[in-house]
């Protein structure tokens, strides 16, 4: 498999929406702050970070970042 495939099966761990949250929160943004950016619930900022550090196995949103970093999930 190449390099490209791997990244397009990384960019799928993570809904477009989750990656724009963490995104955001690699940016040092607050949950309310990326509430009011995405036009969306706090709740669901709250949720969106459950999932992400479910689906990446990891404890906090730093190690969240840092293995997005790593795979290439943060938008531009």
């Amino acid at each position: 498999m190449s390099a490209a495939s791997f990244q397009q099966l990384d960019q799928k761990m993570l809904s477009r929406r989750e990656r724009e949250v963490l995104t955001l929160i690699g940016q040092g943004q607050s949950s309310r702050q990326i509430a009011e950016k995405l036009h969306i619930a706090v709740n669901t900022v709250s949720r969106h970070r459950q999932n992400i550090l479910q689906t990446l196995q990891v404890q906090n949103t730093a190690a969240a970042v840092e293995i997005a970093t790593r795979l290439h999930l943060l938008l531009s």
